[in-house]
């Protein structure tokens, strides 16, 4: 059963963003950062606009 139709999409965007946290240490994220052509960058800032979020 599918719960969310974004939920697919926010799991890849998520895993990116982990396996940049593990190569990086950090998740100050490049707006324009790619992964396996994935933009995670781009990801990331949709996430902290929604969520209403701030890099300190």
């Amino acid at each position: 059963m599918i719960w969310s139709k974004h939920a697919k999409a926010w799991e890849w965007g998520h895993a990116y963003a982990k396996a940049f946290h593990h190569q990086r240490g950090h998740l100050v994220i490049p707006t324009t950062a790619k992964l396996d052509d994935y933009a995670v960058g781009a990801w990331m800032r949709r996430q902290c606009r929604v969520g209403n979020l701030t890099v300190s």
